[in-house]
């Protein structure tokens, strides 16, 4: 539940002065105007077998204080997806339930923080687990991840595809040329660009 902050001119991290009232493992994190909404989770090889709480937490940097929000709807609750913001709501797609992370998924929600309610969309064409989810030029691009167990040989996904929120469909586009998994994606100067990650069996240096 700890966090911490940090202070971009002198590249250091400090303690925030309220922490979250709940651990959250596994979760995605995203700014929605001075909201930060942290959604999901999930407890990896947990044995006896644990499943996600699809736990939501909300920050408000106006006030300085953390509220619960409307947990992910009954039985969708998972962790290890993506997540981004469009037009106010927050989309999050894919991810997995099961503590081996054999259950990957195509299906997609949205939340809006305003109505505090969750709304089932379209689903991704590819079912996919630890990828990253950005919004460019208002469309969501998912982009890589992997099927399979949450072994070290997972089957890393090349795949991308892109969300449109004003029609609500997911759309094929060209694949990566190295699939990756757990790769850091962000945008600079109109492009897209993908660095690291893990090919299925090792880590990925290059980026594209």
């Amino acid at each position: 539940s700890l966090v911490e902050k940090l202070n971009n001119a002198n590249k250091t991290w400090i303690p925030s002065a309220v922490n979250m009232p709940s651990a959250q493992q596994y979760c995605e994190a995203e700014l929605v105007g001075n909201l930060v909404i942290i959604v999901g989770d999930w407890f990896r090889n947990s044995n006896p077998a644990e499943f996600p709480t699809g736990r939501v937490q909300i920050y408000n940097m106006a006030n300085n204080s953390w509220s619960n929000g409307t947990s992910m709807p009954s039985t969708q609750e998972r962790g290890l997806g993506g997540m981004a913001e469009a037009n106010g709501y927050l989309y999050y797609a894919g991810g997995v339930r099961s503590p081996t992370a054999n259950d990957a998924t195509n299906k997609t929600y949205r939340y809006d923080p305003v109505s505090d309610q969750w709304t089932r969309m379209a689903d991704m064409n590819q079912a996919r687990a630890s990828f990253e989810l950005i919004n460019f030029h208002g469309q969501l691009y998912a982009i890589g991840g992997f099927q399979g167990t949450q072994t070290w040989n997972r089957q890393a996904l090349d795949y991308v595809e892109r969300y449109d929120p004003a029609t609500d469909t997911w759309t094929p586009i060209g694949s990566m040329s190295t699939a990756r998994l757990d790769a850091v994606l962000t945008t600079l100067g109109g492009l897209m660009y993908v660095v690291g990650g893990i090919d299925g069996s090792n880590r990925v240096s290059s980026g594209e």
